[in-house]
């Protein structure tokens, strides 16, 4: 069975670089200067579904969008733009600003069924399996 995976259009060679950078970027050293807007992700199966979690402090429910496309989960989140003074930080982690996530969805989810909920700033998105590819463990099999 597959399993439920960040999706990234890149070629798998670039991949590699990509991590490469996503690792530098988001390095200690780096942290105060460069403010990381891909919000965290959890991603559990459970017996009957998979469940994301994905991390999105100062939205609401409403400055959130999810859509499903050709099997690809997308989760947009756009911040009210507001006119602020300039602020020099001197440490940054966590950063509020518009981003995106998006998930391949493997053949054992049944999309017409997904559903989601977001509470303290958590988002919590429900991915039934399919009836069939629910693990019912372990049965014997009668011999006719």
């Amino acid at each position: 069975m597959l399993n439920l995976m960040t999706y990234s259009n890149a070629y798998p060679k670039m991949k590699s670089n990509s991590d490469l950078l996503d690792k530098l970027f988001n390095d200690s050293v780096w942290n105060d200067s460069f403010a990381s807007s891909r919000p965290k992700a959890n991603v559990k199966e459970e017996k009957a579904r998979f469940v994301i979690e994905l991390v999105a402090p100062g939205f609401t429910k409403e400055q959130i969008s999810i859509h499903l496309e050709k099997e690809i989960l997308t989760i947009k989140g756009e911040s009210v733009k507001e006119k602020q003074e300039k602020v020099r930080y001197t440490t940054r982690e966590f950063f509020a600003g518009d981003f995106t996530r998006r998930f391949a969805m493997p053949d054992s989810v049944d999309t017409e069924k997904i559903s989601a909920e977001f509470n303290n700033g958590i988002l919590e998105i429900k991915l039934p399996k399919r009836e069939e590819n629910v693990d019912n463990g372990p049965r014997t099999i009668k011999i006719g």
